[in-house]
């Protein structure tokens, strides 16, 4: 990782679970969550199982 990415995980990352599939959220599903200093988080998500037309 670099640029904004390690800058916004630096000092506030906290275990939201270990990588991997989650069949619940989609076969193509990634996701990131992105923390602030005030608790609050940005979720940033990947779909690899829409189709592009549809993003």
């Amino acid at each position: 990782m670099s640029g904004p990415v390690t800058a916004g995980c630096t000092g506030l990352s906290r275990d939201e679970g270990a990588p991997g599939s989650r069949p619940r959220c989609g076969h193509g599903y990634y996701g990131v969550y992105l923390p602030d200093a005030d608790g609050n988080k940005i979720h940033a998500v990947y779909r690899g199982d829409i189709p592009p037309d549809r993003h």
